[in-house]
């Protein structure tokens, strides 16, 4: 998926929530690393994956994203 394309799903779905406002565990996406260079930056978009995949994220007051956008 396109750089471009993950930024707008980040601001769209995730920014809100774990932005410059408001973190959990220090995890903010507005100031996402893009380039896996090691294997926390690797864990970390996994894990991004696990939660959306798992029906986790976002919260259910949140809007959800569509099955296209994820797949």
């Amino acid at each position: 998926m396109p750089k471009a394309k993950l930024e707008l799903f980040l601001k769209e779905h995730c920014i809100r929530c774990q932005g410059p406002e408001q973190q959990k565990d220090d995890v903010r996406y507005d100031e996402a690393t893009w380039e896996i260079t090691n294997n926390d930056i690797a864990q970390r978009w996994q894990d991004v994956l696990d939660v959306l995949n798992g029906g986790d994220m976002p919260p259910e007051d949140e809007k959800e994203p569509s099955q296209e956008v994820l797949s």
